[in-house]
């Protein structure tokens, strides 16, 4: 059977010619590389509980996000705008362009409920840092701030991608689940953010930089299927490295074994955060 694969997608507030309100936005070509990887596409909407008298604070539906999971067997998490820094413990920088509030509520959600089950997860750019950010790690909010101390080579697109924009090469790490699935040591891709990886989040490893040092590649440090890429593979042709990614995505989605969620924490609510735990510096 061909493996069904969710893909979140984004909150947008609609033009105004289009009259008040807000879209649901996702760019067809992830759809269009699960498909020919040989999977479903599934677009997973936002899932929250009316916030009453607090709209600006919603819940995520945890059960009707989990019954979704349930039904799936990978998952694409994609990006879009900048997650609230205070899901790990600061406050945000002035520049930063906050997602919809009931995107990023759901979507951390949704992130936790994966990694609890699991499931076979692709990340893409913000997808990674939700990634990060759900196992307990955190974000450089501005990478242009960290000229200075920590990336005094920081490639223009990591300075402002608005100005900037443009492919820039990525090394990958030897011996890593993430050199196998592409079989090359380095590669040309094409990525537009002005966040990356501060202190890693549990259970993951470093598995590609760029040739400034900022970390352009996460995975999972067992034998779990999660691989998370800062930059847009769906920006290539469909016979480049990059289709690699999602024909292993779906591989792994279609061999995977359903199963009750395991737990490291029983006790924990269903899509909590992790537990605070010592997190590992990846700066060069």
């Amino acid at each position: 059977m061909r493996p069904l694969i969710g893909i979140n997608c984004d909150v947008k507030a609609r033009q105004r010619r289009l009259g008040d309100g807000r879209l649901l936005v996702l760019t067809p070509e992830i759809p269009k590389w699960v498909v020919a990887a040989g999977g479903i596409p599934v677009v997973i909407t936002p899932h929250v509980l009316r916030a009453i008298g607090d709209a600006a604070n919603p819940a995520a539906d945890l059960d009707s996000l989990a019954a979704l999971v349930d039904t799936l067997d990978g998952i694409v998490l994609t990006g879009g705008n900048d997650m609230d820094p205070s899901a790990y413990g600061e406050l945000p920088h002035p520049s930063i362009e906050l997602l919809d509030p009931e995107r990023d509520a759901s979507d951390l959600a949704l992130a936790r409920l994966v990694l609890e089950r699991r499931l076979p997860v692709l990340g893409i750019c913000g997808g990674m840092q939700l990634l990060n950010v759900a196992c307990g790690g955190s974000l450089h909010q501005h990478l242009a701030d960290r000229r200075s101390d920590i990336y005094p080579d920081l490639l223009p697109v990591h300075i402002d991608s608005d100005e900037h924009p443009g492919d820039h090469d990525v090394v990958i790490e030897p011996k890593t689940r993430l050199s196998t699935i592409l079989g090359v040591d380095a590669l040309r891709t094409s990525s537009r953010h002005h966040q990356a990886v501060h202190r890693l989040g549990r259970d993951l490893r470093v598995c590609a930089r760029a040739c400034d040092g900022v970390v352009e590649a996460i995975e999972a440090d067992d034998e779990r299927s999660l691989v998370a890429v800062q930059w847009h593979p769906e920006d290539h042709e469909l016979e480049s490295p990059h289709a690699r990614l999602f024909h292993t995505l779906v591989h792994d989605a279609r061999h995977r074994t359903r199963h009750v969620p395991l737990r490291s924490n029983p006790r924990s609510p269903l899509g909590a955060a992790p537990a605070p735990n010592s997190l590992t510096p990846v700066d060069p």
